[in-house]
C-alpha cells in the first residue's frame, strides 16, 4: 500500500472540491493512497442516514427562517409596490 502525505490528502481533498477538517485528512493518510482514492470514488459506501434523519428538521428551520425573511423584506419596504396582495410565498421543496 502506497503511503499518502497529509499535505497530498489534503491536496486531495481540495482538488475534489469540498477540502476537509483535520480529523478527515487524517482519516485519509491512514487509509493510504488507493484506499484515500477508493474511499473518495466509491462515496456511496459511506453512511448516509444520520444525515437523512436530520433533514426534516432542517427543512422546518429553513421554511421558518424563508418566512421571517420575507416577513422582514415586507415590513421593511412597507409591502410590494404593486401591493401586499400581489405577494406569494414561494414553497421550496429541499428533497427533490
Amino acid at each position: 500500500m502506497a503511503s499518502i502525505t497529509y499535505d497530498e490528502a489534503a491536496h486531495l481533498l481540495r482538488r475534489m472540491g469540498f477540502g476537509g477538517p483535520a480529523d478527515e485528512i487524517n482519516a485519509l493518510v491512514a487509509l493510504g493512497c488507493e484506499g484515500a482514492v477508493d474511499q473518495l470514488i466509491n462515496y456511496d459506501r459511506i453512511d448516509n442516514s444520520e444525515m437523512e434523519n436530520a433533514l426534516p428538521a432542517l427543512y422546518r428551520v429553513f421554511k421558518r427562517l424563508a418566512w421571517q425573511v420575507c416577513r422582514l423584506g415586507l415590513v421593511w419596504t412597507g409591502g410590494s409596490t404593486a401591493g401586499i396582495e400581489h405577494v406569494r410565498i414561494a414553497e421550496v421543496d429541499l428533497c427533490q
